[in-house]
């Protein structure tokens, strides 16, 4: 019967090897960026370009690197400590790769003007293994569970092998130093992203940062053996894991990886695969192309927008607010504003890097949502 079944594993594997999609080669960027980087600001935007060039690559942020800020968790800080000398830096599957211009011997950080290029020949390598991740959240009690299945595509080596788990918080802000970004492009047109934005940029929205490994700094030990078989799947759980009260969990998502671990040389940490959860929750939700509610309660001035615009929003009583930006297909573009006490003002919003077109401002109180179109025109 043993035989019989590594017979039909090793043809299923067979059929998944000739069919990429369904088990493809996936690469993480790791950046490395704090608030008090002044040039951090450049790599997350150049990190988000990448994501939306290569559809196999995923990424999140270690606040560590350079100091550390109110988003810096223990484990970031052991592994900036381990990974790199600067930021912003990347770790790329956590290769080494000896390249100019501030990689630096020994350690893994690539300096963002090489991201592209190591992404590039990282894509094109063959895959060895695969995995698959399954997740269901409790929304009542806010605890989340994870299964990941790891399967071997041909013969490895002996390694410890390790399974990672990162939970990732998108659209992040918050107030103080701990959070305000600073910005060395505060007065360089050609960053129109950062341009004339301060130096700090209060109120800076900070994407993919890494809020927890639950695996730990370096991974789950002993789920996968030193020499693991092909025809054997190897599976990690996460059990009734309890999401803070502070994380939004509309942004929260998943990416878990394999990896190898080596205590004495972090140059042999390469990762082998990797997989993306874009939400944790059950339900995804999406924006409709005719708002919720289109009353006085929030106008939109100027309309059509160029660079800066803002939403006058006058409620009937004092509420939390999350006000966010949306592509007209319902897609989320980022966060403008979170408050827990809000009833009426201004909130400004730049959209000087959005493209020509119609966009909704969406408005989420306690007890409903407001939806405003506005249009761009460059």
């Amino acid at each position: 019967m043993k035989t019989i079944f590594s017979i039909f594993f090793l043809l299923l594997l067979s059929f998944q090897i000739n069919y990429s999609q369904v088990y493809p080669k996936n690469v993480l960027l790791e950046e490395f960026s704090t608030a008090p980087c002044g040039f951090c600001p450049e790599g997350a935007i150049i990190a988000e370009k990448l994501i939306n060039k290569y559809p196999n690559l995923f990424t999140f942020t270690h606040h560590a690197g350079f100091g550390t800020d109110s988003m810096t968790i223990p484990e970031s800080a052991a592994i900036a400590g381990k990974y790199t000398t600067f930021a912003p830096a990347g770790v790329i599957d956590r290769g080494y790769y000896d390249i100019p211009v501030y990689t630096n011997k020994g350690y893994l950080g690539v300096s963002r003007q090489k991201w592209d290029s190591v992404v590039a020949v990282r894509l094109n390598e063959a895959a060895e293994a695969y995995i698959k991740v399954n997740k269901s959240y409790d929304n009542e009690l806010r605890t989340l569970n994870v299964k990941v299945d790891i399967g071997f595509i041909s013969n490895v080596d002996s390694n410890d092998y390790r399974v990672n788990l990162a939970i990732i918080e998108d659209s992040v802000t918050g107030t103080g130093k701990g959070y305000d970004q600073k910005n060395y492009f505060n007065g360089d047109p050609n960053y129109p992203e950062l341009y004339k934005k301060g130096d700090s940029i209060v109120g800076y929205v900070h994407r993919h940062v890494l809020r927890a490994l639950p695996t730990g700094t370096w991974g789950a030990a002993k789920i996968i053996p030193y020499q693991p078989e092909i025809e054997t799947i190897y599976t990690y759980e996460l059990k009734n894991y309890k999401i803070p009260a502070k994380w939004k969990i509309k942004d929260l998502s998943i990416i878990s990886f394999i990896s190898y671990y080596n205590k004495d040389s972090v140059v042999k940490h390469k990762i082998l695969n990797s997989e993306y959860i874009k939400h944790i929750d059950n339900e995804t939700k999406v924006v409709n192309e005719q708002p919720v509610y289109n009353n006085n309660e929030m106008e939109i001035y100027p309309n059509p927008a160029q660079d800066l615009a803002y939403a006058a929003i006058s409620l009937d009583k004092t509420t939390i607010l999350n006000l966010g930006l949306y592509s007209i297909a319902g897609q989320k573009i980022r966060d403008i504003k979170h408050s827990s006490s809000f009833a009426k003002g201004n909130i400004y919003f730049y959209v000087s890097d959005l493209q020509t077109g119609v966009y909704i401002l969406r408005a989420e109180t306690t007890d409903r949502t407001i939806c405003r179109k506005f249009v761009v025109e460059k």
